[in-house]
């Protein structure tokens, strides 16, 4: 057992200067490894639901009769007869007279063109898209779908994540099927839009496709069950905003599980389990949201990581 409580801050022996020893203030000098009691957290969500609920509906296709980009390019020699390309060529006319030369788009300007391009397109494909499906949301809400649910059309299902959507708040506020984002696996995940808290404890995307999940309405016109699956199983990440790891404490939040070689971080509303390498004062420098590196663990956007649903109310933080 330890004897920490002993030491002075600063009477020598110093609290500080021992091994395994802290000095916390207005505690004394405690222990490094100190238990922390887990929190209750509750069970009561908006939706009083642990999963997602998978709607299997029929959308029919959706797609427009875009133009396609003008992808050309030509050969041309400039006065030192040197040859470059030449992007997005254009006749130059003088009086309406065409002549024989003509001005190119350098490199730069013709990528540019390009990726303006294909936004206007995706733009137009998604509010085509968003008409389209109105009248389904509205179906969805009837019964009982809110922001969060899984949207499954069964023109497309069949392989892992096609045709699989979720429910989501656009710009405007109004919930709209949104389609999958592809921050942490590019055959598509929870979009970092969401993230795991008070309402989406870990496991409520990942388990809603587990075969065990009994939480699927159908609502197309003929016999479908669910067919879609993650890319990762039963392991695939779920959002964790960066707000949540605010304020993190050694003495108030972290538990050192030296018996099971784990590292445990109590949130609020859930627990993060890490197996690394690194230490409780090393691992809290890395999640501080001031200075945080997603890509260091396994990728996200600027505000949100990905952590990997476990039991009881749990997730793995993994480091890359």
């Amino acid at each position: 057992m330890s004897n920490c409580k002993k030491y002075k801050k600063t009477k020598v022996p110093k609290c500080n200067d021992q091994e395994g020893c802290h000095w916390v203030v207005r505690k004394g000098c405690i222990d490094d490894v100190v238990e922390v009691k887990q929190p209750t957290v509750a069970r009561d969500f908006l939706s009083n639901k642990t999963n997602a609920t998978v709607f299997l509906v029929d959308i029919p296709d959706s797609s427009l009769d875009y133009p396609d980009f003008p992808d050309e390019a030509v050969y041309v020699e400039d006065r030192d007869n040197n040859t470059k390309s030449c992007y997005y060529p254009e006749w130059i006319y003088d009086n309406k007279k065409r002549t024989n030369h003509i001005k190119c788009k350098s490199e730069d300007e013709y990528d540019k063109l390009k990726l303006d391009y294909y936004k206007a397109q995706d733009e137009a494909e998604d509010k085509n898209f968003i008409l389209i499906t109105k009248d389904i949301v509205s179906m969805i809400v009837e019964n009982g779908g809110i922001r969060g649910d899984l949207v499954e059309n069964i023109n497309e299902h069949g392989y892992r994540t096609e045709g699989l959507y979720i429910l989501d708040n656009n710009s405007r506020g109004d919930l709209i099927i949104s389609r999958l984002g592809m921050e942490s696996d590019s055959y598509g995940n929870v979009p970092s839009t969401f993230s795991l808290n008070e309402q989406y404890s870990p496991g409520y995307w990942t388990n809603a496709l587990s075969p065990f999940n009994n939480n699927v309405i159908n609502l197309s016109d003929v016999d479908e069950s669910s067919e879609s699956y993650w890319h990762s199983g039963d392991e695939q990440p779920e959002p964790l905003h960066i707000s949540n790891l605010k304020g993190l404490k050694k003495d108030k939040h972290v538990y050192v599980d030296e018996e099971h070689g784990n590292i445990k971080i109590y949130l609020s509303f859930m627990a993060l389990i890490y197996k690394g390498d690194l230490n409780a004062d090393e691992l809290l420098k890395k999640l501080d949201p001031k200075n945080i590196d997603v890509d260091y663990f396994g990728g996200g956007s600027e505000n949100t990581i990905y952590v990997y649903p476990l039991d009881e109310n749990t997730a793995e933080l993994r480091t890359y």
